[in-house]
């Protein structure tokens, strides 16, 4: 099993579909111990498209896997932030593990503007 495998989102909305079709994305890549989900595109989010990723989240714990967001802004970062989602979904910079933080902007890392 490989580290991890990074999924790009290039949708502008996180709706259920949206979710749905990164979780496919995650099951084609199942050699992975982690997946970092690229979510820089991403400016809005509906509240069902959070609750598929935290659902697709908690059935990869239940494989022994995990999965991060990165990238998330605009009305997708103030719905995460408002239903304080960072417990269920948490952001990380996939470098950020080898020094030990976990803080989206190591590294220098910034979000698409």
């Amino acid at each position: 099993m490989t580290t991890h495998a990074t999924i790009i989102c290039n949708d502008e909305t996180l709706s259920f579909n949206a979710a749905l079709n990164l979780g496919e994305e995650l099951a084609r890549r199942s050699f992975s111990k982690t997946a970092y989900l690229i979510l820089e595109k991403v400016i809005a989010a509906t509240t069902a498209g959070l609750a598929r990723l935290t659902a697709m989240r908690a059935a990869l714990l239940a494989e022994g896997r995990d999965m991060r967001i990165i990238g998330l802004r605009g009305q997708a970062r103030a719905l995460y932030d408002i239903y304080h989602m960072n417990r269920l979904l948490p952001e990380e910079h996939p470098d950020a593990r080898l020094l030990g933080c976990s803080r989206e902007n190591s590294f220098g890392y910034r979000p698409a503007a």
